[in-house]
């Protein structure tokens, strides 16, 4: 059985990390808690642990790259000697975050703004912050 190792999200902003680093060579023994890559988002560069023993048996994203939250990075394996499709780990395992843009921001503002009010068009109280924040976005 493999363990994929996917790009953490580590905040609410975050959307991409880079890659820094593989401490440990394809094809070495792996012990869950041990460092097998280090990450780098916007804030910090963070080591991140095996959530599993066995073997690094692949690497999808090579050091200096720069990903989505999700994406594969790598994968580990039981043992070196356990039949791996890594095409088909990746197909099954690669789940990487899609940005929100601007537009699609814009839109969802607008499906808010468009929702129907309260039976008998009294208003719902909200909070302070919100007002201010519907402002901010023109709802």
């Amino acid at each position: 059985m493999a363990t994929p190792i996917a790009m953490p999200k580590l905040g609410m902003s975050m959307q991409e990390g880079r890659v820094v680093a593989w401490p440990l060579p394809l094809g070495a023994k792996v012990a869950r808690g041990q460092i097998v890559l280090v990450i780098e988002s916007e804030k910090a560069e963070v080591e991140i642990e095996a959530t599993a023993s066995g073997v690094l048996r692949h690497v999808y994203v090579a050091v200096d790259e720069t990903v989505p939250c999700g994406t594969l990075l790598g994968a580990i394996t039981e043992t070196a000697a356990e039949p791996f499709d890594a095409d088909a780990f990746r197909a099954q395992h690669d789940r990487p975050e899609t940005p929100r843009t601007a537009g699609a921001q814009a839109a969802a503002g607008a499906a808010i703004a468009a929702a129907p009010r309260a039976a008998g068009g009294a208003r719902k109280p909200i909070a302070p912050a919100a007002r201010a924040r519907a402002r901010e976005l023109g709802v």
